[in-house]
């Protein structure tokens, strides 16, 4: 919300609805958005296999906007070909003649160039955290990344009928792990881990003694 430039918002809320890596949300194109069908196409870097994941309302209502105020800069219908987040020129000043004969100097606005990918998406993650009040240093798109997978675990793992097993197994497809093991890594958490957390946490690990517990010094056998 605190995001003016449109771009960075729907760069931000593709990470934050995907959980993609910075490098493959670069990658997406206008032809990989599908919002009849609410289904975003991927290519996944590291595994080298595309993926049709879900577009979630959030997103949709996110990319829908984003979609509109493209077209309206580029002063063109979209094309499937087209960078879904683009780079951009940046305000220019140039110079006009007026009708006078005189010369101005003015400034004119950004544009978006749809053939050429955004670069240095950390720097859009860190101007959010910044406004949020967030640490910025070393952080970036993989930090949204790490976020939204605890959140999604989290929330599965809340559900007993699910458990800790099969939530880490849905976060893994989410991130696109070839394993479990990387995911539990990833997290920061395991099933063993998980375990001691519930059997511990707010409980008496040590359980006071009863009187009928204690024998005193002089009763103790030889």
């Amino acid at each position: 919300e605190n995001t003016p430039e449109p771009r960075d918002r729907a760069v931000l809320a593709c990470a934050m609805n995907t959980g993609l890596r910075a490098g493959e949300i670069t990658r997406l194109h206008v032809g990989d958005v599908d919002l009849e069908t609410l289904t975003l196409r991927v290519w996944v870097s590291k595994s080298q296999v595309e993926d049709d994941m879900p577009i979630t309302s959030d997103l949709a209502a996110e990319l829908s906007l984003w979609l509109a105020a493209y077209a309206r800069s580029i002063e063109r219908p979209l094309l499937p070909t087209d960078l879904l987040p683009p780079a951009s020129t940046g305000p220019r000043y140039r110079w006009r003649t007026l009708p006078d004969g005189t010369k101005e100097k003015y400034q004119s606005p950004s544009t978006y160039i749809p053939h050429r990918p955004v670069t240095k998406l950390h720097r859009i993650a860190q101007s959010a955290l910044f406004q949020v009040g967030l640490p910025t240093r070393h952080e970036g798109i993989h930090t949204i990344r790490r976020a939204v997978a605890r959140h999604y675990y989290d929330s599965l793992a809340a559900d007993p009928k699910r458990g800790h097993d099969g939530a880490i197994r849905v976060v893994m497809t989410l991130l696109h792990h070839t394993n479990v093991s990387t995911t539990e890594h990833y997290l920061g958490v395991t099933s063993e881990r998980k375990a001691r957390d519930e059997s511990l946490r707010g409980r008496s690990f040590l359980p006071r003694p009863t009187k009928a517990d204690v024998i005193s010094i002089n009763q103790r056998p030889a």
